[in-house]
């Protein structure tokens, strides 16, 4: 019985890089093909980033601006919004990505590759 989420494709690559890397912690990425999301730094609790962005288009857009260093002026003015639009996408992407700070959820967003 096929329910539209069984694997139909697997390839699995396993390469030593720990020379390579900063940090000797082992990582595991999952990486989805034809349009399908991917998964990075699965841990063993389950728990991963996603590639699969829970922002809209706007606060995604808003959210890589910050982290280009503008402020909430600045993308009010070079996005014709008003200050309070942006502040108000701003709590938004907190409340969504389930952080605390503007920098935590840039670091999410990177890590995630939403930005």
């Amino acid at each position: 019985q096929n329910d539209g989420e069984s694997i139909i494709r697997t390839f699995g690559v396993f390469t030593d890089i720990s020379h390579l890397k900063k940090n000797k912690k082992t990582q595991l990425n999952v990486l989805g093909i034809n349009g399908k999301p991917s998964f990075y730094n699965v841990q063993k609790d389950g728990s991963y980033s996603s590639s699969v962005s829970p922002l809209s288009d706007r606060e995604t857009h808003i959210l890589s601006l910050m982290a280009e260093g503008y402020s909430s002026s600045d993308i009010s003015e070079s996005l014709s919004i008003s200050k309070n639009t942006v502040d108000n996408h701003r709590k938004s992407i907190l409340k969504k990505t389930n952080c605390n700070s503007s920098i935590e959820a840039m670091a999410k967003a990177l890590d995630g590759r939403w930005i």
